[in-house]
């Protein structure tokens, strides 16, 4: 996880819009968040959520990360509901894209 490799180099550049870029990707880690605990509607699976991003929050400081972890929650959840979707009638196609 991380920066890509172009990221450090330009924003060394331009000193100034780390904040700036910063501040963006926390704001897309939380929306994407937000999104996310407004249409899960299992509480136990919104919990672990909440957990283990908060956990992220606390142990890692880099706003590109939570964005990362954000992403990859919403990924999990939306393979969960897929897989839900098809296991009560097995014999019903479902679109995956």
């Amino acid at each position: 996880m991380g920066m890509p490799s172009y990221r450090p180099r330009e924003l060394r550049r331009r000193p100034l819009q780390r904040p700036r870029a910063d501040s963006l990707d926390a704001f897309r880690a939380f929306g994407a968040f937000a999104s996310l605990m407004a249409t899960v509607r299992d509480a136990a699976l919104r919990r672990v959520y909440r957990r283990r991003f908060w956990r992220i929050l606390r142990e890692r400081r880099e706003p590109q990360v939570w964005f990362v972890y954000a992403i990859k929650c919403v990924i999990h959840y939306h393979h969960h509901a897929m897989s839900r979707q098809m296991t009560p009638d097995a014999s019903r196609l479902v679109n995956t894209f």
